[in-house]
């Protein structure tokens, strides 16, 4: 039984025969086999016909797995998928949605009663988290194991499994076939942190507007960008998704890509990890280092934006509570933080009005050999910016976040100015 654990995520699907070779000591093939045959008849697979070749030479055993269609299992198959139906049915589903998905101790079981013909295509699947999940982060999943249902009378019913160590996420979902899978539709599902739903709600980005008119809302926390939407269906999560990244310096691109001026890192939602749940889907995707001038994103032939997406709402309310209690460096229009290389600007009370004009942010090294060879007769690096480009407006307040350079800084003079009125406001600041 342990050694049939091992090989439960490669199980063949209907149809098809694989291999297993075990290369551990086996001195008795037949009852290894056997005890296989009960393991996965059991608990996962009642359709597998197994056969076993034993090599003393090697000291291993080979064995053949065959899955058989539905519409050819026998009386004891069609049996045991009865029983796995209902002891999955005698329990609350995890997820209710298309299918309803049932776990009993590994053993994950889709069931669909009054399944009409057709409705069982494509495999059923599930993505769990490396182990590593973050709380209040999107957890990064993985496909674990799939499987092609089977049709029972008027229900449809597949089964997959669980890996045999603890895991916190899950996606349960169904996909067509082919090179590039499509989703029909996926859902999750958090055993012991707060569900994809409730982190998105932490980040505050379930609520409309972000980028109003596009198929998908954009946002961008930490390095990554965050693809949203409200009353989704598999269909709209299907398309390739497009997207085209342009830098500040195209110098930052690599040789190959320096004549078109921008990366791209086009994706399939499935592929990178998307899930679906209550009506909602959100999928995430790392940016690069390098400082970013605009983004070009979308769906083919159904929407497209062109810009940077806001910040998160939830990564800025993070920073505010954070700063609870710490003494700024300096009060005025904007309250300035100098804090582990970053400047952070905030204001309370806080109107569109208020962000309208630009800011300038004008950084002196120690060391004026750090500075490029153009600026070095100014003696500061211009980091000039839109306020939407590091921050954004939350609950009444405005919060940016502003990387600074790497090397010694001796002093920093920010502040913002308005086209054919000069600066607005301006502070001069030293190192903290």
């Amino acid at each position: 039984a342990n050694v049939a654990s091992d090989f439960v995520a490669f199980l063949p699907p209907a149809g098809e025969r694989r291999r297993l070779r075990v290369n551990s000591p086996v001195h008795d093939p037949e009852y290894a086999l056997e005890a296989m045959r009960r393991w996965f008849n059991a608990e996962h697979r009642p359709d597998l016909v197994f056969n076993s070749q034993y090599f003393s030479v090697y000291n291993s055993a080979i064995w053949s797995l065959r899955a058989l269609e539905a519409s050819r299992m026998d009386g004891d198959a069609v049996a045991g998928y009865e029983r796995l139906y209902r002891e999955a049915v005698a329990g609350e589903p995890i997820i209710q949605g298309e299918y309803g998905v049932y776990r009993v101790g590994r053993r994950l079981t889709f069931v669909k009663e009054d399944c009409q013909p057709g409705e069982r295509a494509g495999e059923f699947g599930v993505k769990v988290d490396r182990g590593s999940a973050i709380p209040g982060r999107i957890p990064e999943l993985y496909p674990y194991s799939r499987n092609l249902g089977v049709r029972l009378g008027d229900k449809c019913l597949a089964v997959t499994s669980l890996p045999d160590r603890p895991i916190d996420h899950l996606v349960a979902g169904q996909y067509g076939g082919g090179r590039n899978p499509r989703t029909i539709w996926e859902a999750a599902y958090s055993f012991s942190s707060p569900g994809l739903g409730e982190m998105m709600a932490e980040l505050g980005v379930n609520r409309p507007g972000a980028t109003e008119g596009a198929g998908f809302e954009l946002y961008r926390q930490e390095g990554e960008l965050i693809y949203y939407r409200e009353g989704c269906q598999g269909r709209d999560a299907a398309p390739r998704f497009f997207l085209h990244i342009t830098p500040e310096d195209v110098g930052d691109l690599p040789p190959e890509r320096r004549e078109y001026g921008f990366e791209a890192r086009d994706f399939y939602f499935g592929q990178q990890g998307g899930a679906r749940f209550d009506g909602q889907c959100v999928v995430t995707v790392g940016l690069p280092d390098y400082p970013i001038a605009g983004i070009r994103t979308g769906q083919e032939g159904y929407w497209e934006f062109r810009g940077l997406p806001p910040v998160a709402p939830g990564f800025l309310r993070e920073w505010a509570a954070a700063l609870a209690g710490v003494a700024a460096d300096f009060r005025g229009e904007f309250d300035l933080y100098w804090q582990d290389g970053e400047l952070i600007y905030r204001r309370e009370g806080c109107a569109a009005a208020d962000t309208a004009a630009g800011f300038f942010l004008h950084i002196t090294p120690v060391d004026g050999a750090e500075l490029a060879a153009e600026r070095r007769e100014y003696g500061f690096e211009s980091r000039d910016f839109e306020f939407s480009r590091w921050g954004g407006r939350f609950d009444g307040e405005c919060l940016a976040v502003v990387p600074l350079p790497g090397y010694a800084i001796a002093g920093i003079r920010t502040g913002q100015y308005a086209a054919g009125m000069g600066e607005v406001w301006s502070a001069e600041l030293g190192p903290p």
